[in-house]
């Protein structure tokens, strides 16, 4: 499974993904698109293993952190994950971008790529 980052939409910074399986474009079984409030209120009990691509209102509305925090919240937010996985910067101007990158590479050790238009990032699922 992959996820191919297209970039900017209408001059907004990041936001644009084509998940793709198998070489094509797909929805396979384990992804899930919330469609309704109890939809998106299930994601909560999900325990491991989600990327969450938060759309129309899930910023706005409260249901995730907003991305517009500054580094020492980011720093913070990343903090909260036990076993530091690894960063993928799409969102954001470049100069920031990378300033973010420095410091999580620096102050957390963190493996961290900034993906370029087009790139395909690969999505490994943990197995049981």
């Amino acid at each position: 499974m992959q996820l191919r980052f297209l970039g900017a939409a209408r001059g907004v910074t990041g936001s644009c993904y084509e998940l793709r399986v198998g070489g094509r474009a797909s929805s396979p079984a384990n992804v899930i698109a919330a469609q309704s409030t109890d939809d998106s209120r299930r994601i909560n009990a999900v325990e491991k293993g989600a990327i969450v691509i938060a759309g129309s209102g899930m910023c706005s509305g409260g249901r995730i952190l907003s991305a517009h925090a500054d580094q020492a919240g980011l720093l913070a937010w990343y903090d909260g994950f036990a076993n530091r996985p690894p960063v993928c910067l799409v969102h954001g101007e470049p100069g920031a971008q990378q300033a973010f990158a420095t410091a999580l590479r620096a102050t957390r050790r963190a493996e961290v790529s900034i993906p370029a238009r087009g790139e395909v990032i690969p999505l490994v699922a943990e197995r049981a």
